[in-house]
Parts: C-alpha cells; sequence; structure tokens
C-alpha cells in the first residue's frame, strides 16, 4: 500500500487516479480510513480526472459502508 500512496503524489494525473481507484478496490471491505483519505485528497486535487476518480470511489465505499 505504501507504493501506491505515493502514487497519490506523482504529478501525472493518469497515476493519481489509478492509485485513487486501487485505494477503493482495495479498501472495500474497510473502508472508513480510505473514505476520510479520498476526502483531504479531493480538497487539493486539481485535475478533473482524478476528481472524477476520487469522486466514483468514494460514493462506492460510502455504499459499501451502509451496506455493511
Amino acid at each position: 500500500m505504501v507504493k501506491i500512496f505515493q502514487c497519490l503524489e506523482d504529478p501525472r494525473p493518469v497515476i493519481r487516479g489509478t492509485a485513487v481507484w486501487s485505494i477503493g478496490e482495495l479498501t472495500k471491505k474497510q473502508p472508513d480510513q480510505a473514505i476520510d483519505l479520498l476526502y483531504e485528497l479531493q480538497e487539493k486535487e486539481t485535475d478533473t480526472d482524478v476528481l472524477q476518480e476520487l469522486k466514483e470511489t468514494i460514493m462506492m465505499l460510502e455504499t459499501r459502508k451502509k451496506d455493511m
């Protein structure tokens, strides 16, 4: 996971977006920490594609959290 978190700081939007997606996939069963992290990232992200990935991943994790 450390490498994935490092990718969140990558200058390339496609790498950041893929890292966001990966975190969502890896934390489906315990989404709380990932949700908090993704909301923080959403506040500082500027790329529209990465913001869209953040939005979709947060929604997916929030839904899974409710279903637990």
